[in-house]
């Protein structure tokens, strides 16, 4: 009522939600079901696409890029035997 809202109030009004545009080494391990170490590995082997850009001295990757390689079927991905 004529007051200011504050911005959770406005996310509420907006339908504005948070999308993570960004992917670090944790959430490429939860995504792909793998450990750190083999997720360093694949990385190592250039089993996975190289990282986007580097933060803060880490690297990321766009989840545009994970999710595209992902859809052409994870090329270059060896499985283990």
């Amino acid at each position: 009522q004529g007051g200011r809202m504050n911005s959770a109030d406005d996310s509420k009004v907006t339908g504005i939600y948070s999308v993570r545009v960004i992917l670090w080494k944790r959430d490429l391990v939860a995504m792909l079901g793998v450990g750190l170490r083999t997720l360093e590995r694949m990385i190592a082997c250039g089993e996975i696409p190289t990282p986007d850009r580097r933060l803060r001295g880490r690297p990321v990757w766009l989840t545009e890029t994970i999710h595209g390689w992902v859809a052409n079927g994870c090329p270059g991905f060896r499985r283990p035997a």
